[in-house]
This record gives C-alpha cells, structure tokens and sequence, in this order.
C-alpha cells in the first residue's frame, strides 16, 4: 500500500493467519467522523482573546512609559545615551 518494506510481509501473513483489520470504535458512542472538525476554534475563544487583548494593550497604554524608563535604568549608560538619541531622533 504505502511501499514501505514491512507491507509485503505484513499482507502475507494477514492472509496466512486469516487477521481481519480491527475497527476504529464501534457502539452507540463511537464518533462518526474521525479526525478534526472544521471549526477548530469557537466564539468563546475569540471573545477571551479580544478580552486579553484589550486588557494588555490598556496596560501597555497606561504604564509602558514607566516600564520603559524602568528598563532604561537598569541599561548601562553608554546603551542608554545610544537609547536616548534613537528616541530624540523619531521625535
């Protein structure tokens, strides 16, 4: 089937053993169709990810200055006069 080396084998002794291929699930809760669905993700999802979303950019809004002057702290001074001017420059 696939041309894999084993395959030749494994059908012989599929026939020689009489071995019938098993079934996937069978019985009253057996899904019907395997693998994924088409809608992988649902509106619960979208509505969590606009919620976050939302929430991390008000955060950003509202403290990325201070961050940014935190983090502008903690630089060595020479990186930080280099930070300063890139800064001075797109004003």
């Amino acid at each position: 089937m696939d041309g894999l080396p084993g395959t030749k084998n494994a059908q012989l002794t599929m026939k020689a053993e009489n071995i019938t291929p098993l079934k996937k699930m069978v019985g009253p809760l057996a899904p019907t169709h395997y693998g994924y669905s088409k809608a992988r993700f649902g509106a619960e999802h979208l509505l969590l990810v606009a919620i976050v979303t939302a929430l991390i950019t008000y955060l950003v809004l509202l403290y990325g200055a201070q961050i940014a002057s935190a983090l502008l702290d903690g630089l060595p001074a020479n990186a930080r006069n280099a930070f300063a001017e890139s800064v001075e420059k797109l004003r």
